[in-house]
């Protein structure tokens, strides 16, 4: 049986976890790649990230993902060398999404299944192929998605994912393909563990094959839904943290579908030995994580993989960069209203309707508990103070009832990128002392303020 993960470090893992040897020759020698990054590396990494509160006091919040007009980045230390020790690639990949459980029949699995089925789609055209097909490997393509119901209940093994894969086979709702990558997606909660490796330690996922009825390999991966506690961590958005993830596993099982295969004839391809790592794993040992991943042209967050041809970590060829980095957003609408006086310098109240770019979930603080989403103002229905107004990169603070304030959100309500919420509250701009680099919205609750999500009003 072949599994591949990723480890950050032989350091940031428990003593109990091996860390595997490198292959010698062309012997199939057992590697434990699993994508893993420790807990306390996540969290050294949203720490580094960190930035003052949006009204008084420091509290740890996730940078936004933005594109970058970076698209290769050297590494620190001695380059990694990526080596083929014989075995196959995937020529002409399938990539087929399998979503487990019920959670996405929910309104926000449905959206997120539908997100990973368009980056299934994109990804194989993308400027990404181009960086993996110096190891021969040609361009995926999306083979379709497929539901599965069911309830569950406890950690999902490596034994219920291949379960979930070969009845999906064998109901015929996912076709047989020699080069299909059929990838398990876990919902929401959901516990994956493969080995002495579990999500809730840091499991993003893995990639791995069994031999099909015909004694031939069937290669799928499993992802875990990741968001802070459960998987990796990567942005604060799980939309964000599962593309991250698939384009991790994607580019491995791509370029070594066979490693640890027990199949006769069928073994490592693409690795570094020095490192010990697949493709994929070689970013995350070397870069800092919140450097391992960019937004590509599509405006998906992708893992960097290394090109051995341009000696860095791409998501595009050296010199593509204007063709594979996300287009900048459209300027803002120009908005005049008369001034109202009586409100306080560099603040004024505001109401609007803002759509969200990027989602930080909940923020606790000494000031209550927060939902705070990221967005541009698309409207302005009415201003106190106009010329203060910068429509682009606004953080809105959206109070979440408690048992000391009964005002505002009944609870987190989940949002993603494009949705659209209308709110009434105080501006603050990034001039003001209160203030951070971004403007802020805030007090969205009775009795200055309210917020519209989804048509229903909250005060």
């Amino acid at each position: 049986m072949a599994n591949s993960m990723m480890t950050v470090s032989p350091s940031s893992l428990p003593p109990s976890v091996p860390v595997g040897q490198a292959p010698s020759g062309s012997d199939n020698i057992p590697v434990d790649v699993d994508f893993v990054v420790s807990p306390n590396a996540q969290a050294v990494a949203a720490a580094e990230r960190q930035r003052d509160g949006f009204i008084q006091g420091p509290t740890v919040t996730e940078a936004p993902v933005a594109a970058s007009a970076t698209v290769s980045v050297p590494p620190p230390g001695a380059p990694p060398v990526l080596t083929n020790a014989g075995g196959a690639v995937l020529k002409a990949p399938v990539l087929v999404p399998i979503y487990y459980g019920d959670f996405w029949k929910t309104a926000q699995g449905a959206k997120d299944a539908a997100a990973t089925d368009a980056f299934a789609q994109e990804i194989g055209p993308s400027a990404l192929t181009d960086v993996l097909s110096e190891y021969g490997v040609g361009e995926a393509t999306f083979g379709g998605s497929v539901q599965v119901p069911g309830a569950v209940t406890s950690a999902m093994t490596d034994a219920d994912v291949q379960k979930v894969v070969k009845d999906a086979l064998a109901a015929g709702s996912a076709k047989p393909n020699a080069q299909g990558l059929y990838t398990v997606f876990l919902p929401k909660g959901a516990v994956l563990q493969h080995g002495t490796h579990t999500s809730k330690q840091g499991l993003g996922g893995y990639h791995n094959s069994f031999a099909g009825t015909d004694g031939k390999p069937v290669y799928y991966a499993a992802i875990a839904y990741s968001e802070r506690g459960n998987g990796i961590d990567f942005t604060g958005v799980p939309s964000d943290n599962v593309s991250i993830t698939a384009s991790h596993e994607w580019a491995e099982a791509e370029t070594d579908p066979d490693v640890n295969s027990a199949i006769p004839g069928h073994s490592i391809a693409w690795f570094d030995r020095t490192n010990n790592s697949e493709i994929g794993d070689l970013a995350i040992k070397q870069l800092p994580l919140n450097q391992t991943f960019q937004k590509d042209a599509a405006n998906r967050a992708v893992q960097l993989e290394w090109s051995n041809k341009d000696g860095a970590y791409e998501i595009a060829p050296k010199g593509t960069t204007s063709t594979n980095v996300a287009p900048p957003p459209p300027p803002p609408p120009t908005v005049v209203l008369p001034p109202a006086p009586n409100r306080p310098a560099n603040s004024t109240e505001m109401e609007g309707i803002v759509t969200v770019d990027k989602y930080d979930g909940l923020q606790h603080g000494r000031n209550g508990v927060h939902e705070i989403v990221e967005g541009t103002l698309t409207q302005l229905n009415a201003v106190a103070k106009p010329g203060l107004i910068n429509t682009n990169n606004l953080k809105i603070a959206m109070n979440v009832k408690s048992q000391t304030d009964p005002s505002g959100l009944p609870n987190e309500i989940p949002l993603t990128r494009g949705d659209k919420i209308e709110v009434e509250g105080e501006y603050i701009s990034p001039q003001s002392p209160s203030a951070t680099s971004q403007a802020i919205v805030h007090f969205t609750h009775d009795p200055l303020g309210y917020v519209i999500i989804n048509g229903q009003k909250y005060a």
